[in-house]
């Protein structure tokens, strides 16, 4: 019965440090399995408003070559510039809520740390405010310009199409030389 073999294993088994395998402690798979990674932004002020410039600043050209490669009809080019601009003005009205969230956190502490005399900690609330008004004025300053289609904010949209009628041209040209 060689079935019940491996209970009959000598009992002085060691095992030697050099056998211990880093994968026996540490997993260094993706948690989530979909290959995900943080995006991290390394420039910029550290405060929410990066994100929309993070946006406005991605490689639209790329973006619009790849989706030309996947679908090159005029049609398809014109739904993804529209799923751009709602992007970008999503991004508009999830920042501003945060900075007025932000805010009204900050606003409900302040009468905490006024009545324990924390003066230098109001300083750094009001400073603080005082910095979430100021992007907050920036993205609408942003919103109104591009609503107006200014030329600063539209480049992202023009580098797109750029792309995408490269990637067209591109197609086009190894139909042509495919024989």
């Amino acid at each position: 019965m060689g079935l019940f073999n491996w209970l009959q294993k000598p009992a002085t088994e060691e095992t030697s440090a050099s056998e211990v395998k880093e994968a026996d402690f540490i997993d260094t798979e993706d948690p989530n399995g979909d290959g995900f990674t943080a995006r991290i932004i390394d420039y910029g002020t550290g405060y929410p408003i990066d994100a929309i410039y993070s946006y406005i600043e991605k490689d639209w050209e790329e973006q619009g070559r790849n989706d030309a490669a996947a679908n090159s009809e005029l049609s398809y080019m014109n739904i993804k510039i529209e799923l751009i601009r709602q992007g970008l003005t999503r991004r508009f009205d999830l920042i501003t809520l945060q900075y007025q969230d932000k805010i009204r956190q900050i606003e409900t502490r302040k009468s905490s740390l006024n009545a324990l005399g924390l003066l230098s900690s109001m300083d750094s609330c009001n400073a603080y405010i005082k910095t979430c008004n100021e992007h907050i004025e920036k993205i609408n300053a942003l919103q109104k310009a591009f609503a107006a289609e200014d030329a600063s904010l539209m480049s992202m949209i023009e580098s797109y199409k750029r792309g995408f009628a490269m990637g067209v041209a591109n197609q086009t040209s190894e139909l042509i030389q495919q024989k």
